[in-house]
């Protein structure tokens, strides 16, 4: 994934969602139906989610409100469009 802006900011901000949890990648990667090693990709920016719904899942489980989930939303689009087919797991 390239060093750019959408990227950075999703990698942190789902780190961010994780943290506010509590909760640790084993536990919540289970939760919210992806792998332990997927999860932790996620959130150190090696790998964006193909698919919203894990995020969505993490971000309600993080208690992220609506207005802020389609912010996140977008910013996961942004990170998608940049990094291209190949780099999406």
């Amino acid at each position: 994934m390239p060093d750019s802006l959408p990227s950075i900011e999703f990698a942190r901000a789902l780190l961010a969602l994780k943290q506010r949890t509590g909760r640790g990648y084993r536990d919540l990667a289970s939760t919210i139906y992806v792998s332990t090693a997927a999860l932790h990709r996620y959130c150190a920016g090696k790998a964006l989610p193909p698919e919203f719904g894990s995020v969505k899942r993490l971000a309600r489980l993080a208690g992220m409100r609506a207005s802020e989930l389609d912010s996140l939303y977008r910013l996961w689009l942004m990170a998608q469009l940049e990094s291209g087919p190949a780099r999406q797991q």
